[in-house]
């Protein structure tokens, strides 16, 4: 059986903030099914090239680790953010368009 964690939700959030950063849904045109095997296997994301901010690029990236135990936790990735809008990230519009990030 398998064995789940907030590691999952940790992914998931990833997924999450791709859909904010860059308005498009993941994975359009393909069949749930499809998705939730290639992304158990490690094999798919969604490209990271149409999130226009490489620190957010940098998060989204090991929020979707292969290996789970490398997944940042939720504080972790709280830090990141507030790293990135502290280098000045929110200063050139990065945010303005995501609600609640």
């Amino acid at each position: 059986e398998p064995y789940y964690d907030q590691k999952v939700d940790i992914y998931s959030m990833g997924m999450i903030f791709w859909y904010i950063l860059t308005g498009e849904r993941p994975f359009e045109g393909v069949r749930p099914a499809q998705i939730a095997r290639q992304a158990s296997n490690g094999h798919v994301r969604p490209p990271l090239d149409c999130v226009q901010w490489p620190q957010m690029e940098a998060v989204i990236q090991n929020m979707w680790s292969d290996s789970p135990d490398t997944r940042p936790s939720g504080g972790e990735i709280l830090n990141e953010i507030e790293e990135v809008i502290a280098n000045g990230c929110d200063k050139k519009g990065c945010f303005k368009n995501c609600i609640g990030l």
